[in-house]
């Protein structure tokens, strides 16, 4: 076994989540930064995105098998990318809302 065989995975389950997470976060943070006047706040929003992307991938997966628990491999290979594509959607966004307010939270505890 080399490298090349945990390359499919790897992309699937890291690269792939991080880079969603990462342009949602720098989207959303981005907006929130020159709303608020802080650049920090694009850090807490890209943290915020890439577990929202996890979190919010788990639960389409979850939401899959309830709803469709014996596909057959076309319909559940479609099925599958759609609900862990609305998923990571939604956790992302969530978790870029859940990373403002935490920043804001943090600022004004500090002054």
């Amino acid at each position: 076994m080399n490298l090349l065989d945990l390359l499919p995975s790897t992309v699937s389950l890291v690269l792939v989540p991080i880079l969603y997470g990462l342009i949602a976060g720098i989207t959303i943070g981005g907006f929130t930064a020159l709303r608020m006047r802080k650049i920090l706040v694009i850090i807490w929003t890209i943290v915020g995105s890439i577990i929202g992307v996890y979190i919010g991938s788990g639960i389409g997966y979850i939401l899959f098998n309830i709803v469709h628990p014996n596909p057959d491999f076309i319909e559940g290979l479609g099925l599958i990318i759609f609900y862990l594509n609305i998923g990571m959607l939604i956790g992302s966004i969530s978790g870029a809302e859940i990373g403002i307010i935490i920043f804001e939270r943090w600022r004004r505890s500090r002054s």
